[in-house]
């Protein structure tokens, strides 16, 4: 009995220490195909990495054997086809390794895939957008196809503006609305105007309109402050809309300083006319506007709504501390020519 426990524990030692040794071998193959830097692995590497080299210095050796030493075997011709083959084969894979290490082809598609000299050449660059384009609708709307590209292409494209507004602030003080609706008030307006690349100098266009005529007798324009960075300046109507109720032109001269990136501008007027007809005034954009804030302060007794027009994004809501006031934001977005806001008047008591 003893005896036959010790041999099951002799057998068990064994069979324990095969295990062992079963397992050692098992991490040694292993960890032999496992670690970056085992033998066979950079073998293998090294052999992947010169094979063309090693076609080369194959084809060769079968050429010049062939031509010195086997030029009257039955097998000269395929020996030499075969030869050819693989230097053919030796010498268009070196090409393109060299390119490939060198970078040559990489550079080159990113170029033509990614970069845009080749269409910084072409003299079709707005025939080749419509085209683009269009294969993004013109299945599906073929009837309005071009009206729909060229009112985008000539509107909301900024290829011949000169300038757009960014950090705007609009402060429309209402002062009186009177019942017979002939409003009173005084626009502050500022922005930074902000040149295009290349552009020393514009003029700037700055209208105040009425759209319809309301036949008030007393309308009036005044304005009351112009300034070009901080500098007053001396600030006259156009002469093509003096005598013009319905519309009055300012233009301001602007130049480009030499360390900004931008010029400020501040016009302050204070307008009077009749709303008799029609209680919403609006505000259009007539370039891109980046960043406007608006702030509208109003009587008690008036009651005054804000309006989105046309936008995309809505002018978001901010929280005022002040009663009788309005503030509506437009941040980190831009406002697209024709695009803005409006109010709507009326007493409180209607």
């Amino acid at each position: 009995m003893v005896k036959e426990d010790k041999d099951l524990i002799r057998r068990k030692k064994k069979l324990l220490q095969a295990e062992e040794k079963f397992e050692k071998r098992k991490q040694k193959f292993e960890n032999l195909y496992s670690e970056k830097d085992s033998t066979p692995r950079l073998l293998w590497r090294f052999f992947y990495n010169n094979l063309y080299w090693m076609f080369l210095v194959l084809s060769l050796i079968l050429l010049v054997a062939n031509k010195t030493y086997w030029t009257n075997s039955e097998y000269h011709s395929l020996i030499e086809k075969i030869g050819m083959t693989i230097l053919t084969s030796g010498v268009f894979a070196t090409l393109l390794k060299s390119f490939q290490f060198t970078g040559l082809f990489q550079q080159e598609i990113r170029k033509v895939m990614l970069g845009t000299e080749f269409i910084d050449n072409r003299k079709d660059i707005i025939p080749l957008w419509k085209k683009v384009s269009k294969r993004l609708y013109n299945d599906r709307f073929p009837d309005i196809s071009d009206k729909v590209e060229t009112y985008i292409l000539n509107t909301y494209f900024p290829m011949n503006n000169e300038f757009y507004y960014d950090n705007v602030f609009y402060h429309i003080d209402i002062e009186s609305l009177t019942d017979d609706y002939v409003l009173t008030y005084v626009q502050s307006w500022k922005a930074d105007v902000v040149l295009a690349e290349g552009v020393e100098k514009t003029c700037l266009e700055l209208t105040i309109a009425i759209d319809l005529d309301y036949k008030c007798e007393m309308p009036s324009d005044e304005l009351l402050c112009s300034k070009v960075n901080g500098d007053d300046i001396t600030l006259s109507e156009h002469e093509s809309t003096i005598g013009n109720k319905q519309k009055s032109l300012y233009k301001v001269d602007i130049k480009r300083v030499s360390g900004k990136d931008s010029v400020s501008v501040e016009i302050k007027n204070r307008r009077v006319y009749s709303m008799k007809e029609d209680n919403v005034k609006t505000f259009k954009a007539s370039t891109f506007v980046k960043n406007m804030n608006v702030v509208i302060t109003f009587p008690e007794d008036v009651h005054v709504s804000f309006i989105n027009l046309g936008n995309k994004k809505p002018f978001e809501k901010q929280s005022t501390q002040t009663k009788n006031m309005i503030h509506r934001s437009f941040i980190d977005d831009v406002l697209f020519p024709y695009q803005g806001w409006g109010i709507s008047l009326k007493h409180k008591k209607d």
